[in-house]
């Protein structure tokens, strides 16, 4: 979805973006609010420290060392054998096929009109 998709940005940007709102953090409260935001056609702007986005819900690789491997170190698509992929947030996604869920995450994704893809 470009909508959504294009409040992220994996450059730097200098002081003279301009955007409507800019949201500290990109857990599942901050993409949440983004994303919401967005959706009403504002031009959003996340930042985040660490270097995965998703907070406690994010992706994360290791080598064979025991070395984290930074997803932005990994091609698109590309599979690798010598890395083990753990996701830190499964328990999120329950609920989130039916459509009256109890999920507040279903919720935002019916609010901004998006489906998860499975």
């Amino acid at each position: 979805n470009t909508r959504t998709s294009s409040i992220f940005s994996s450059t730097w940007s200098t002081a003279t973006d301009e955007v409507d709102c800019i949201v500290i953090g990109s857990g599942i409260g901050g993409l949440s609010c983004a994303a919401l935001l967005a959706a009403t056609g504002r031009k959003v702007k996340v930042l985040e420290k660490h270097y995965e986005l998703g907070g406690c819900a994010h992706e994360f690789y290791m080598d064979m060392e025991g070395r984290t491997v930074p997803s932005s170190a990994l091609k698109s698509g590309e599979k690798r054998n010598d890395l083990f992929h753990f996701e830190a947030g499964p328990s999120l996604y329950s609920g989130l096929s039916q459509d009256r869920s109890p999920n507040p995450l279903k919720h935002i994704y019916q609010m901004i009109e998006e489906e998860p893809e499975w």
